[in-house]
Parts: C-alpha cells; structure tokens; sequence
C-alpha cells in the first residue's frame, strides 16, 4: 500500500487532526520518530515505558501544589508499578482507583508542624479543560520478548479477530 493511501493518513491523521482543530487536544507521531531522554519526543526512557511519565508529573504537580519533591516521585512510582503476582485485570483496576480517587502518599509534616496526608489527584475531573490531552500515533512499546505497536483490529462475519492493513 502506498504511503498516499496508508492507515496513518487515510485514517489516524485524520482523526488526530479532528481532535486537534475541534477539541484542543495535541497529537504526536511516534512511528521511527520518538526520540528518548527527559527532552525527547515523550520524555520517555526507553521503549520499555509505558506511562508517560513527563506528563503524569506534571499532572500531579499542576493539581496538587505545594507538596515536598519525594511525595511527587512517591506517586509517580505508585502510579508506575504493579505487583508482579497481580492478574492484569486486578492491575487495570488498581489503577483506576488511583486515577478516580487520586493516589494516597505517605504523611509528612508541613514546616508549621502540621500533618499532611496527601492524596493526589491525576485527573481534574471537576474542570476537564485544566488537562492535558494527548493522542500518540503509532507508540512503539518493547514486552520481554519483542517490540509492539498496538494495531487496530476489526470483526470479521465469523467473530475472530483479524489484523487490519
């Protein structure tokens, strides 16, 4: 298939340009374009991550002011990890609570002497336009065995699944 006719420019351009133009959201192309490091394209490490953590930062940072650093990176790694014994479907749901109920962190004391018991919300769902939306076309993703990039789908008469082009 042609690049002219391609699914990124048939499809997935136009749909990132819809929520771009109509919604306000920002779309990146990662396809053989993602560069690495704090300063690159996502911010992320290496193909291995999978939680955009550049902007989950500054999520927690933007909603929840005022708090030490170490709380920050504690929500983060909070955010970022699962318990390996964990089924996928348990992990889904843990971080769903933690996006819906915000992410509860250690206590510290505030330099009046207060107590604090931080609970970090990710998401403004009060005021939905203080997020930052973001569409990433074709993301590049190493597992244990290979690199992936998650592909569309779609039904075929007989129920299975097969692989679009």
């Amino acid at each position: 298939m042609s690049a002219e006719y391609s699914e990124d420019r048939l499809v997935q351009q136009a749909t990132a340009n819809f929520f771009e133009q109509t919604l306000k959201w920002h779309s990146v192309y990662a396809y053989k374009k993602e560069t690495f490091g704090t300063n690159g394209t996502l911010g992320r490490k290496d193909k291995r991550e999978v939680v955009l953590t550049r902007y989950l930062r500054q999520a927690l940072e933007k909603f929840n002011p005022g708090h030490p650093q170490q709380v920050y990176d504690d929500a983060t790694l909070a955010f970022t990890t699962s318990n390996i014994s964990d089924q996928l479907i348990t992990i889904n749901q843990k971080k769903y609570q933690l996006i819906r109920e915000g992410i509860l962190e250690k206590p510290y004391k505030n330099p009046e002497g207060e107590t604090i018991n931080p609970r970090l919300k990710v998401i403004d769902f009060q005021n939905p336009e203080n997020n930052h939306f973001l569409i990433v076309r074709e993301l590049s993703i190493k597992g244990s065995l290979y690199s992936k990039r998650p592909l569309p789908r779609m039904e075929t008469s007989r129920g299975r699944r097969k692989r679009q082009s």
